[in-house]
Parts: C-alpha cells; structure tokens; sequence
C-alpha cells in the first residue's frame, strides 16, 4: 500500500467519524461509554464483552480483566480491588493489514454495598471502580491515547456473573 494514500484514507475515515480535525488535536478528550458484562474465572481473573460508544463509534469488545495486588505507593490504587483489564475491538482501521483496537486499563475500586453470602465462599456486592488507559498499550483507534479515565459502576452477582457501567474520556 502507498503510504501517503493509506495515511489520507486513514485521515478520512477519521474525519467521517469525527474524531480527527480540530476536535483530535493534541491534548483534547473524546467522551467514552457503554457496558461492559464478564464472568468471574477464578481467583483474579475475569472474560466477557464490551459494548462501546466512544465519540460516535460504537464498538464490540472482548474484556479480560487479571486480577493484581492493591499498590499502597500508587495513589490511583483506590481499594482492594484492582485489575488489568484488556479490551479488543472488532473494528479495523483500513490499513494494510487488520488492526483491531485495543487498550489496557488500570482499574482499581471498593465495594459499595455489603457483601451478600452467597454460600460456598462466594459472595455477592456492588462496588464502584475507575481505570485510567496504560499509556503506550492504544492501538487502532486508541493509539496515542495520552490519559483520560473512566468510572465504572457494577455488581458482582452470586452467579459469578458480573454486570457494569462505566462514562469517561480518553485524551490525545
């Protein structure tokens, strides 16, 4: 592929989504939502999909969340529960080869109700968590990204089922 074409039709595509031009330029935030339903593996370890509106895209993504030690030198580490989660997207930007968006979030929170005993060690809560996007981890549409974070609203069920929403933004 010509380099220069791929780049403009890159450019293009952007613009008709809106999110290059004026809008994009370095520093600015596009707004991010949607929700995201996963099951509980294990001990730390989380698989379900994402459903994504970021800017006026909307997105289906696959979620893996590993589960990590709470940092107490890390003040984003907010409580005990703290994750990598992983998206991939199931989009491509129209380069050459396909390029799948992804990133990796840092998210960290606390439970926000009382834990419910669900019987055989389990238990059920709602809890609240934010995530900042690791930097350098963006591709396709989220390469670049410079910050930003999102808050995640969810409950953790007793079926090991879990269910959340989450608002924010990703800066460029």
């Amino acid at each position: 592929m010509n380099r220069k074409y791929g780049l403009a039709s890159f450019g293009a595509v952007l613009l008709s989504i809106g999110l290059a031009g004026p809008a994009t330029a370095a520093g600015d935030c596009i707004p991010i939502k949607g929700k995201f339903f996963n099951n509980a593996l294990g001990p730390g370890s989380t698989l379900g999909i994402a459903h994504i509106i970021f800017g006026k895209e909307k997105f289906k993504c696959g979620l893996r969340g590993d589960g990590k030690n709470q940092n107490p030198n890390d003040p984003d580490d907010i409580g005990p529960l703290n994750f990598d989660h992983t998206i991939v997207c199931d989009d491509d930007v129209g380069y050459e080869f396909p390029v799948h968006s992804q990133l990796v979030w840092d998210t960290s929170g606390y439970p926000t109700s009382e834990p419910e005993d669900c019987g055989h060690g389990l238990q059920s809560f709602s809890f609240l968590e934010v995530s900042q996007p690791v930097l350098g981890t963006g591709t396709g549409r989220f390469d670049g990204v410079t910050g930003g974070s999102i808050t995640i609203e969810g409950t953790l069920f007793c079926s090991l089922a879990i269910d959340m929403e989450f608002s924010g933004e990703l800066c460029f």
